[in-house]
């Protein structure tokens, strides 16, 4: 008997990596550095902002303090949360997957699953 469904938000729900990827972009664009797509997945993917922009840097030779870095990652955030608000980046169905989900949780309390969400 199935008694919860765990989604893991990225890559199931919708895929972020091209949203983190255009923040960044506009991160580093003002300091002259132009970050590809090819780039980013090659030398980037997988490392939490602090990382990238601590690489970035050391590629560009641009100087970081933790000062500065804080105030990268505190931009990237909010160019990110910016393009989050707007909506749109689930996976097509994907709303409606989890929405028939919770409906049959509440209506359907024989057959009602636990819903949880993971994500790093």
């Amino acid at each position: 008997m199935i008694k919860a469904i765990v989604f893991d938000f990225d890559g199931v729900l919708a895929d972020s990596e091209p949203l983190h990827l255009g923040a960044y972009q506009t991160v580093v664009k003002p300091l002259g550095i132009t970050l590809s797509t090819q780039d980013y997945y090659a030398h980037y993917l997988g490392y939490d902002d602090a990382g990238v922009f601590t690489k970035l840097a050391a590629a560009h030779g641009v100087a970081l303090d933790d000062r500065r870095l804080q105030g990268f990652i505190a931009e990237k955030a909010r160019v990110f949360d910016a393009v989050l608000e707007s909506g749109g980046i689930l996976y097509q169905g994907a709303a409606e997957c989890v929405e028939r989900m919770a409906a049959r949780t509440s209506t359907e309390p024989s057959c009602s699953y636990r819903l949880t969400m993971l994500t790093a």
